[in-house]
């Protein structure tokens, strides 16, 4: 029951999350650095090692003792002289690990709650507390395999930050209930607070020192600066992080990743760079710090990705590729064509090609979805208020607002497709908008009731299904039927529950399938004249069905995939599999059964209808390529364009006696339907200028369409 799977993950990279799991896809770890490893914790593979000087990473867990837990708790770890990482684990234990990954037990958790730890230089561990029960002793030093508490000469405050300075003395962050109190040096004895005149507000995680007596540090508000006996601060940004380099410059970020440079001689700090960005990924929402490392270079970590500045010097970050781990978010919208695959998130739009991505520069923001258009060779992407055609280089841009009825809080767009006879379908929250070959509009409204929608195109008639839900719970849900230049109301039968998702497929007429909410766990829901059949499945999803044929569909829920056919649902078992979220994922539906998922990775799975063969099943598809699809495979029509008559070159007479062509206009509007041909010459006289889509049909299915032209 396995299906393969292809992970394109070039050029993705990895989100750092802390905590076990990925409930959401947020990165929130702090960044842990020492000479040149840096640690974090990645988005769901387990906490990472990175080289700096080789930029290669591994999953710490995978490297040494497999005792090892998957996730390390990096708030409580701290790195000693050698490199050993030390770290109190959710057994109320406290453990190092070496750079080998040999785990060892050293003591026990201390009697008081820890709120930080650090080593020291020589590299003993210390912790700082939450003491209520012994309010004097905010200190514990790790010892001979037992915790020395101390009383650091002053009581009552909650101690959130420990760092040394070039001396090896002793700083900690107290904080007295809600007020941040500040600084205090411990001098082995007594503790004197450090910054009497200075207001210090924020997240105290660290101070920096250089090795000419500055001393700087950043919270959520405020950046702060020692130099020559005086405490500065500077609050024009929301400044969050700050360290010296080897050289003895400050380097501080505001809480969205912008760096400043501050020199000794500097009045202030000066910008230097933009925050970075992926566009891969989109544009960054949250910052989580900065670290540099022994050679110097600037590490940042963000939601969208790993950045290293490698030279000073030069306003240029690096984005570091981490390829073996996930990506942070998942793309709104997929499309392809032949071997070509679109992403979109935000307002990057990326293109797979040959297993490269590359960045397709175009001016929208906040794109809702994707379409690659067979007919005009180019993708819409889809914007509130907005589209955009990009064919090849050429990018060409319609106003939507004129052509919706509610231009201000109803004209985005929530779905695209196409149909065969190359119309464009462009769904709103009030409308369905048609776009023919010949560039006219038509706009069907749904009315001031409806909430979520859907539609569906049955390709066998051509026909555009739209369900609909109204805004109140208890009101039974709407379906629409689009055929030519006109919209049916059609009537649900009674019996059919009020609770369904937007989510619909259409066979044919009182043939439906829908996705039933009434229970925490949605099921499956066929509807076929009359007969409802309920298939209970535990799963959460409001994608799209996804039809091989009549009897056999694939959708994409928050469990993963299922095949339906021959009556059973089919889970496959997918190798990597990463289809399990909060959300379903953006699926494209490809010819002969290609089936490709945006996940974290781009995730492309094999022919899904191969894999049913293999399984067993007897599939014919609305597309596979059957005796008579691979013989139309070369047919062609001549003349075309035409005036008086064309000719099916080779004989469709003999590769197909027993198909139907019928001779259908772009907007849908002409249907000449025609006997089963008995010659390959057909009259076309009668038939008005303009562009027609020939359909060939072998018992009732669309098994070729040529496209004419009528002079």
């Amino acid at each position: 029951n396995r299906m393969s799977a292809q992970v394109i993950q070039a050029g993705h990279w990895t989100g750092y999350w802390e905590g076990n799991g990925i409930p959401y896809e947020y990165p929130r770890a702090p960044l842990i650095m020492k000479d040149t490893f840096l640690y974090f914790n990645s988005n769901g593979n387990g906490t990472v090692r990175l080289n700096t000087n080789s930029r290669q990473h591994e999953y710490f867990h995978e490297i040494g003792n497999q005792s090892l837990p998957k996730y390390i708790n990096l708030h409580l770890t701290t790195i000693d002289p050698d490199g050993r990482l030390w770290t109190l684990e959710t057994d109320s234990m406290l453990y190092s690990i070496d750079i080998h990954g040999n785990r060892q037990l050293e003591g026990p958790y201390p009697d008081y709650f820890v709120r930080c730890i650090q080593s020291d230089p020589q590299g003993r561990i210390w912790v700082g507390l939450y003491n209520e029960q012994n309010p004097e002793n905010l200190l514990a030093r790790f010892e001979n395999g037992q915790w020395i508490y101390i009383n650091p000469g002053v009581n009552d405050l909650d101690v959130l930050s420990i760092t040394f300075d070039q001396q090896g003395l002793l700083w900690f962050y107290g904080s007295e209930n809600v007020t941040r109190t500040g600084w205090y040096k411990y001098n082995g004895t007594t503790s004197e607070k450090v910054d009497y005149n200075l207001n210090v507000y924020g997240d105290p995680r660290q101070l920096s020192f250089s090795t000419d007596g500055r001393i700087t540090g950043a919270g959520s508000t405020q950046f702060w600066y020692y130099q020559n006996g005086v405490w500065s601060v500077y609050n024009n940004k929301e400044y969050t992080s700050a360290y010296f380099d080897e050289n003895n410059v400050a380097w501080v970020a505001d809480d969205t990743g912008n760096l400043y440079r501050f020199a000794p001689n500097d009045p202030s700090p000066q910008f230097f760079m933009s925050r970075p960005e992926n566009f891969r990924t989109g544009e960054g929402e949250s910052f989580w710090g900065i670290r540099i490392d022994a050679t110097g270079k600037i590490w940042i970590g963000m939601n969208i990705g790993l950045f290293v500045i490698p030279d000073k010097n030069q306003m240029q970050a690096d984005f570091v590729p981490l390829t073996d781990l996930n990506t942070p978010g998942v793309p709104v919208s997929i499309a392809g064509h032949e071997d070509t695959i679109w992403t979109v998130k935000g307002s990057v739009l990326t293109r797979l090609v040959n297993g490269r991505f590359e960045r397709i520069v175009q001016p929208q923001t906040n794109i809702s979805a994707l379409h690659y258009d067979t007919h005009r060779k180019g993708i819409w992407i889809c914007s509130k208020g907005k589209l955009g055609l990009l064919q090849g280089s050429s990018y060409s841009y319609i106003n939507m607002n004129p052509l919706v009825n509610d231009s201000v809080n109803h004209n985005h767009i929530l779905q695209v497709s196409s149909d065969d006879l190359h119309n464009m379908w462009f769904l709103t929250t009030k409308e369905i908008l048609r776009l023919d070959t010949n560039g006219n509009w038509a706009r069907f409204a749904f009315g001031e009731h409806y909430g979520k929608k859907q539609f569906f195109i049955n390709r066998k008639d051509h026909s555009v299904w739209v369900k609909a839900r109204w805004n109140s719970p208890n009101e039974p849900s709407k379906l629409f039927k689009i055929t030519g230049q006109s919209m049916f109301d059609i009537s649900l039968d009674p019996s059919i529950p009020s609770t369904l998702s937007q989510s619909i497929g259409v066979i044919g007429d009182d043939d439906y399938w829908f996705i039933d909410e009434q229970n925490a766990a949605r099921s499956f829901l066929h509807y076929d004249h009359g007969q409802i059949t309920t298939y209970p499945l535990n799963f959460t999803s409001k994608e799209e069905f996804n039809f091989i044929n009549d009897s056999t569909f694939v959708v994409a829920t928050t469990d993963g995939l299922y095949i339906f056919i021959d009556g059973i649902f089919i889970k496959p078992e997918i190798e990597h599999d990463l289809l399990a979220n909060t959300v379903a994922y953006p699926v494209f539906f490809g010819e002969y059964g290609k089936i490709a998922m945006a996940h974290n990775s781009l995730l492309v799975l094999d022919d899904v209808v191969a894999y049913l063969k293999e399984m067993g099943f007897d599939v014919v598809t609305n597309i596979e390529e059957s005796s008579p699809v691979l013989a139309l495979q070369n047919l062609c029509l001549y003349p075309n364009p035409a005036r008086d008559r064309i000719q099916f070159i080779p004989s469709l007479a003999i590769l197909c006696p027993d198909c139907t062509v019928d001779i259908v206009s772009m907007d849908g509007k002409i249907c000449i339907p025609l006997m089963t041909p008995r010659t390959d010459v057909i009259d076309i006289r009668h038939v008005p200028n303009g562009l027609y889509l020939i359909s060939i049909c072998q018992d009732g299915k669309l098994i070729r369409s040529l496209q004419m032209a009528k002079q």
